[in-house]
């Protein structure tokens, strides 16, 4: 998988946030599990961070993820990482 999506001119898009083009464009990682997924799978979901990606590693350490809520997320950062992973 390549981590630099340019266009077709050879330049990233200013009108698209950079992980969420890769994301899109690489299907076949997604959705990424909440509960189970490495850190680095993990940072790939748009809208999860390297903080929030601490987080969800040290919430699995006490149990499984029940809620969205947990993760400290709202409005549409939530809305992005559900698009792109499941709690399962």
């Amino acid at each position: 998988m390549h981590d630099f999506i340019f266009d077709p001119d050879g330049f990233f898009s200013l009108d698209a946030d950079p992980k969420q083009t890769w994301a899109d464009h690489h299907p076949e990682a997604f959705p990424v599990v909440i509960n189970s997924s490495d850190r680095l799978k993990l940072l790939r979901v748009p809208g999860l961070g390297p903080v929030t990606a601490g987080r969800v590693i040290n919430l699995r350490k006490e149990g499984v993820i029940q809620s969205w809520d947990s993760l400290g997320l709202s409005g549409k950062r939530l809305s992005m990482v559900k698009k792109y992973a499941i709690l399962q």
